[in-house]
């Protein structure tokens, strides 16, 4: 896995990662890129770099970039519940990305 920066995937500038572990069997879950100061300082930087632009879209826009990450999310999180449930590390997490979805009626508004 990686962590992105200005939109791009990347490692840790030091190379440096952090391994995820199933704290009930201790099975490798995933290896993590571990951030260092200087990858959260250039996160910070271009995330202003892109507050401008990000300003200029209008709220619906705004919306449905959320939503469609929001599909992302779950389209990923099914394929790794059925991960977890091959390595025996559970599954049947939580779902997070449903709770803005609570929230779609409200679009119609922001329109």
């Amino acid at each position: 896995m990686k962590m992105f920066l200005n939109g791009q995937p990347a490692n840790a500038s030091d190379g440096a990662t952090i391994e995820v572990t199933n704290p009930a069997t201790g099975a490798l879950i995933e290896t993590i890129p571990s951030a260092t100061e200087d990858d959260i300082k250039a996160a910070v930087a271009y995330a202003k770099a892109a507050q401008p632009t990000w300003a200029k879209v209008p709220v619906h826009e705004k919306a449905d970039i959320l939503m469609k990450f929001l599909d992302l999310v779950a389209r990923d999180h099914e394929r790794r519940d059925g991960q977890a449930h091959r390595r025996g590390t559970g599954g049947d997490l939580e779902h997070p990305h449903r709770v803005p979805r609570l929230c779609r009626a409200r679009e119609a508004p922001l329109r």
